[in-house]
């Protein structure tokens, strides 16, 4: 009998995906697909071989580097980390969860608000940033983003003049996976100036749906108004966390799926 046998995660973190068996009967198949993976045809022949098996109601232990091979094949699943058992269940939530600790081990929570100092006004260069956050759709302020879900951030301002092109830049790095730069938005770029009156105001950017993966970010925000800088702050820490499957994608894209007949 042919046997799947590979890691998943790495020395230290591993998945393993337990099909279970049918009418009460526990068998165990395995295949040895080794160096021929690149052979589509050779993998395409133990694919069908382990569907039968399937059918047929034969229990198998899958581990593997492909989190996707596991949610397409594996009803329940494991966990392990330095032989530990961190979960097991449902699939989808065991392949979540290793994945949030796969993208923030190592870093910080970061709780994704800011309030800064107040500056007295001849330190000031006309604005000031008092402070920063995400909040949701219904005003409430967000410790963390969910990868694919709405959110606003938003920069609380104090002026002391009237600014009337004025222009927010938020360059956002990862610091979890060292990806670098992810983001640089501007509303220049989006050709929006904005209007800033006299006292305190919020500046708010919609995202419809947030695009990042999860680990731990630090974004760059500015104002300004051409090559003046009313005020920056250099480091805003944030955490993005899923509450979907994210498996091997370095952003996430919104879609949707349907069969068209001709």
């Amino acid at each position: 009998e042919p046997t799947l046998n590979g890691r998943f995660g790495g020395t230290e973190n591993k998945v393993w995906g337990l099909h279970n068996s049918v009418g009460g009967v526990q068998q165990t198949k395995s295949c040895t697909i080794g160096r021929l993976m690149g052979d589509i045809k050779f993998k395409m022949k133990c694919h069908r071989k382990l569907s039968e098996l399937r059918k047929k109601g034969t229990a198998f232990i899958l581990v593997t580097h492909n989190s996707h091979s596991i949610l397409n094949i594996c009803e329940t699943s494991i966990f392990l980390k330095k032989g530990q058992l961190i979960a097991s269940g449902d699939t989808e939530k065991v392949i979540r969860t290793y994945e949030e600790d796969l993208c923030l081990s190592g870093t910080e929570n970061a709780l994704g608000r800011m309030v800064l100092p107040p500056k007295p006004k001849e330190k000031s260069n006309g604005l000031d940033i008092v402070s920063l956050c995400f909040k949701d759709e219904q005003n409430n302020a967000l410790p963390t983003l969910f990868t694919g879900e709405p959110a606003y951030l938003s920069v609380e301002c104090k002026s002391y003049e009237h600014i009337n092109s004025g222009n927010l830049g938020m360059l956002i790095t990862a610091l979890s996976g060292g990806e670098g730069l992810v983001l640089y938005l501007t509303t220049a770029s989006d050709n929006q100036e904005l209007v800033i009156p006299v006292g305190k105001s919020e500046i708010r950017m919609y995202m419809p749906y947030c695009s990042m993966v999860p680990g731990v970010y630090s974004a760059r925000i500015y104002i300004r108004d051409g090559v003046l800088s009313y005020d920056i702050v250099e480091s805003f820490r944030f955490t993005v966390k899923a509450n979907r499957t994210i498996s091997r994608c370095q952003f996430y894209q919104p879609r949707e799926w349907q069969v068209v007949s001709e």
